[in-house]
């Protein structure tokens, strides 16, 4: 919603610490080491110049319909001043390891779990080469016997890693994971972030997201449902 634009938190960023903090936060390339200050020649703040420096909110104040063309920005998009705090965490990475059908591709799966086939990354995915790697994989994408099945570092199927269901785990070994390859024999494991580090050997624990929703008078469960995660069939009485 563009009414969710906040000027407050905005204007509220009056500090080049502030804007050090948030500036890491949105990934500024330079952010860690670009030059601060709190005046500059453009119109509003707090923004950042490409290659000279951040610039922290000063005498202007914000609007939600100014922009300028020479610097990039920093909007609060909530209504709720607590959702955009000067001082932010650090961001959550999410993983994007993903196991395959039998004979799927990882840019079909990388498509249907990320909207864009181009994210299959198989860098991550030929870093699997130990044993505890992919177990530790296996156990996070729900494997059902990956706490007990087998595994190993050679085989004879085309791509590693990979998982023969009722066999083994089969870890990366001389052969590399192309985006393209598929077993019609096994279940592969891919990357699906051009990030490595949403695709770590050793991933957390999955997060449960909660999926309790609010309808509006007279709207059906799968109508919710279908709104907010994408499919009416997920409605669970």
């Amino acid at each position: 919603a563009a009414a969710n634009c906040n000027v407050g938190p905005q204007n509220a960023l009056t500090t080049i610490e502030a804007m050090r903090s948030v500036a890491v936060y949105l990934g500024v390339p330079d952010a860690a080491t670009a030059p601060l200050s709190n005046t500059n020649t453009f119109d509003d703040l707090p923004e950042y110049h490409r290659g000279e420096a951040l610039y922290a909110n000063g005498a202007n104040s914000s609007q939600c319909e100014s922009y300028s063309s020479k610097t990039e920005r920093f909007y609060c998009c909530s209504s709720d001043d607590a959702a955009c705090p000067p001082n932010p965490p650090a961001p959550v990475v999410v993983i994007q390891w993903h196991k395959g059908a039998l004979g799927q591709r990882c840019s079909a799966v990388c498509l249907a779990n990320t909207g864009a086939a181009a994210n299959c990354n198989v860098g991550p995915q030929n870093a699997l080469t130990t044993i505890e790697a992919m177990r530790s994989v296996a156990v996070y994408l729900g494997v059902p016997d990956a706490a007990t099945a087998p595994l190993s570092n050679t085989n004879t199927f085309d791509d590693l890693p990979e998982y023969h269901r009722g066999e083994a785990l089969y870890a990366n070994g001389a052969n590399s994971s192309q985006c393209e390859s598929y077993s019609s024999k096994t279940e592969r494991f891919y990357c699906c972030s051009s990030d490595d580090a949403a695709c770590p050997p050793n991933p957390p624990a999955p997060v449960v997201v909660i999926q309790w929703h609010k309808g509006a008078l007279g709207q059906r469960c799968s109508a919710v449902c279908l709104a907010n995660t994408g499919a009416a069939a997920n409605c669970n009485v």
